[in-house]
């Protein structure tokens, strides 16, 4: 349980933190790590499966052994990097893409344009979710406009 969760889970973060992985990339890995889980030394990779990825993959409270999904794993990541670049945005690689994607507007308001990279397809993606969870915080009020901001 240790070698899946903390060495093979953790081998795809960094590029899981840049790009956003196609769905069945993620389900291959998890199908690897399932298949060496139940494996037994003398099957040579054969074994009986007692429980499915999904069910493993819960946190342990709710009866799972808390390894990770890996697309939803990804998704954080990456909405990890979008919340940086919004709170930051002094930094190089938030002034590239707000020239790039998003001059006049919010990274939140970014849009896919033409010909986007791949990294920006992967932020998108993350962004709709930020999107619909994201609140103003109102304090004095001064950096709100009733004409602009909705």
């Amino acid at each position: 349980m240790v070698l899946i969760g903390n060495v093979a889970q953790a081998i795809p973060a960094y590029t899981m933190s840049c790009f956003l992985l196609p769905k069945f990339i993620c389900q291959d890995l998890e199908i690897m790590f399932n298949k060496f889980w139940w494996r037994s030394n003398n099957d040579e990779g054969k074994g009986l499966n007692w429980l499915s990825w999904n069910k493993m993959s819960k946190p342990k409270p709710s009866g799972g052994l808390g390894f990770q999904n890996l697309y939803g794993f990804n998704l954080a990541l990456l909405g990890k990097q979008c919340w940086n670049m919004i709170e930051n945005p002094h930094l190089l690689v938030s002034r590239i893409f707000k020239a790039r994607y998003f001059s006049s507007n919010s990274m939140l308001d970014g849009q896919e344009g033409h010909n986007p990279s791949f990294v920006w397809k992967g932020l998108l993606t993350t962004l709709q979710s930020l999107r619909k969870r994201y609140r103003w915080v109102v304090e004095n009020g001064e950096d709100i406009y009733a004409t602009r901001d909705q």
